[in-house]
């Protein structure tokens, strides 16, 4: 199985490796000796409390469907910024191991997430990995966002050249109009290096992210230009996937995951737009470190034997490879 969505943090010995020298040296001598036990602690409280928390896909999704947006979309940055720290402190890349074994996950895509997993530090990391288990990808470089269209292109170029094999649009966190020409060079990067596009999709409140909802349909100048750049459209664009589901009936280069998706909607989906072009997503760590286990068994709940083969392993295949 693949999984096409999942994230990944920096160890606390990632973090003082990006640190000055001689603060690293300050911090390595004095403050990690102290806080090596309260770092354990953090982690071993959150990680027990999970389970216990009312977090699961099918119950949020129920939840979403109350009719007060703006009180859902308070309460899910409350639970977002709660849940922060059982995410960084369980994200690794030693602890998606575990989860992707328990799984029964081969590879997983995963996804740069500034500030505090950049994209180099990303991309260095999994070189450090080896082997083909993890599919980085990248967001927009971090730096002015003021740069040339062939200033953009160029750093585009760079991250490819250095490991990356999709790259990401995120409205939330890149707070750029539509017709940036960031996004205009991220796609023509995309068509010439043959690398795949994940666009974050729906509405969701979470710190740092600018709320509302992250509309699809704001890109389909693109996905009518570049229809050779393989796009998923990540999360199914949450609480409406109709509008995902019409893009899709109009673009053959448009995918969708399953991510926060609850098997109702799978099914939906599957009717909508047929079983080829679905793909396993998990988000992991969000919600909990066993979310990769909850979104495979909604997706068996979800699906037929075949379709489930192809959701969870064929079709990511195809998606990632191009053929």
């Amino acid at each position: 199985m693949i999984d096409c969505h999942t994230h990944v943090f920096p160890t606390p010995h990632d973090y003082i490796e990006r640190l000055h020298p001689t603060l690293r040296t300050l911090t390595e001598e004095h403050i990690v000796p102290r806080a090596r036990g309260l770092m354990e602690m953090l982690y071993n409280n959150v990680h027990a409390m999970a389970p216990t928390l009312p977090i699961d896909i099918e119950s949020l999704a129920r939840m979403r469907q109350l009719k007060d947006r703006r009180a859902l979309n308070v309460a899910e940055w409350v639970g977002a910024a709660v849940l922060m720290p059982q995410a960084l402190l369980g994200g690794t890349f030693a602890h998606l191991k575990v989860a992707m074994r328990d799984a029964g996950i081969k590879k997983s895509v995963v996804i740069a997430a500034p500030p505090f997993a950049p994209n180099h530090w990303l991309l260095s990391s999994v070189l450090q990995e080896g082997g083909t288990q993890f599919i980085p990808v990248v967001t927009l470089p971090a730096a002015s966002k003021k740069r040339t269209h062939d200033e953009w292109c160029h750093e585009f170029d760079v991250l490819a050249d250095l490991g990356a094999r999709g790259l990401k649009i995120h409205p939330g966190y890149d707070k750029l109009p539509a017709r940036h020409p960031a996004y205009q060079a991220l796609f023509e990067v995309a068509r010439a290096r043959k690398l795949f596009v994940i666009v974050h999709t729906g509405c969701f409140g979470s710190p740092g992210q600018r709320h509302g909802d992250a509309d699809p349909r704001d890109y389909s100048h693109f996905f009518e230009r570049f229809r050779d750049v393989r796009v998923c459209l990540a999360h199914m664009n949450r609480d409406t996937p109709d509008v995902a589901f019409a893009l899709m009936k109009k673009h053959e280069q448009l995918y969708t995951d399953t991510s926060w998706q609850p098997a109702a909607a799978i099914r939906r989906a599957l009717n909508e737009v047929g079983v080829e072009r679905i793909l396993l997503g998990s988000d992991w760590p969000l919600l909990h470190t066993a979310v990769q286990k909850e979104s495979i068994a909604i997706l068996r709940r979800a699906t037929t034997v075949p379709q489930f083969e192809a959701v969870s392993n064929s079709n990511a295949k195809r998606f990632l490879a191009g053929g």
